[in-house]
């Protein structure tokens, strides 16, 4: 018979590996839980943000187009406008936080960091954030997000412009196409990107990634919330840690498309693919409504 000692060990180890257990398996159901959270934000953002009119939040109308970047005030330059989620407001969730009411106190004719908007731009919105690893700042500092338009390929490739041309057809007229330039992807900062120019397809087109360095606060406009994928030779990797999309979950980074649906994207994917599912027509092309 083995000594009572031996026995009271071994049901020691036993706990002991059973809690090791349950640990891991706890850490993996919140991280997986974290991982639906925040596909649900891009989802919910995806198909608020790119579908309706940023000209009467109080009365907002169904659209074909993907806002500006930029709430469109001439008179200021870009980062000093207020971002595109000025948009959305009135159509995301936020629970215990009036959503329309928020919009409402946006003062849309000043910047961003004016006295108007300051305690609008301190207002922590959840549905901007990414459960994973949300951005910290001071309670005194503009609140940030972890989301941003994706603007296609280089950083600045917010400031292309999509523009109608006009063909002449000899005796039959006229025709008027869009011309998208190359590199050009679903946000721009000056205008709207109507959806018939994303000739590659909404479903196979990025509109919205997530990010976890440099987070910028999410009512300005600008590279805070709209930015193009740096394809320097020496820019960072395109997903993961350090990267420049993701770093809230292992391995991947959520990404929502022109068309709603979210999907992660592997660090292991290959930066040509990126690239493609980044623009919108995959180099110049003429486009008929």
């Amino acid at each position: 018979m083995l000594p009572r000692w031996i026995g009271l060990f071994v049901i020691a180890i036993i706990l002991f590996l059973l809690a090791g257990m349950g640990i891991v398996l706890r850490q993996r159901m919140r991280v997986d839980a974290d991982m639906l959270r925040c596909q649900n934000h891009l989802r919910e953002i995806s198909i608020f943000a790119g579908r309706f009119s940023q000209e009467n939040p109080a009365q907002p109308a169904l659209t074909n187009e993907i806002p500006a970047g930029t709430i469109a005030n001439r008179a200021l330059p870009t980062e000093d406008r207020l971002s595109w989620f000025v948009t959305a407001l009135p159509w995301l969730d936020q629970k215990r936080l009036p959503m329309a009411d928020l919009a409402s106190r946006v003062e849309r004719s000043q910047p961003w960091n004016s006295k108007e908007n300051t305690d609008v731009s301190r207002l922590k919105l959840p549905m901007l954030l990414c459960p994973g690893l949300p951005p910290m700042v001071a309670a005194n500092q503009p609140a940030p997000t972890s989301y941003f338009g994706t603007a296609g390929l280089g950083i600045e490739a917010a400031k292309l412009t999509i523009r109608r041309v006009d063909l002449r057809l000899g005796n039959f007229g006229s025709w008027q196409p869009w011309q998208v330039p190359e590199g050009a992807g679903c946000f721009r900062y000056e205008m709207p990107t109507p959806f018939v120019v994303i000739a590659d397809g909404l479903s196979q087109t990025i509109m919205i990634g997530e990010r976890e360095p440099s987070p910028g606060p999410w009512l300005q406009g600008g590279p805070s919330t709209v930015r193009g994928y740096d394809i320097a030779p020496d820019a960072p990797p395109p997903v993961g840690t350090g990267g420049q999309f993701g770093g809230g979950h292992p391995a991947v980074a959520n990404f929502a498309f022109a068309d709603g649906h979210v999907a992660p994207i592997s660090v292991h994917i290959d930066p040509q693919l990126l690239r493609l599912q980044l623009t919108i027509a995959d180099g110049v092309v003429v486009r008929d409504e």
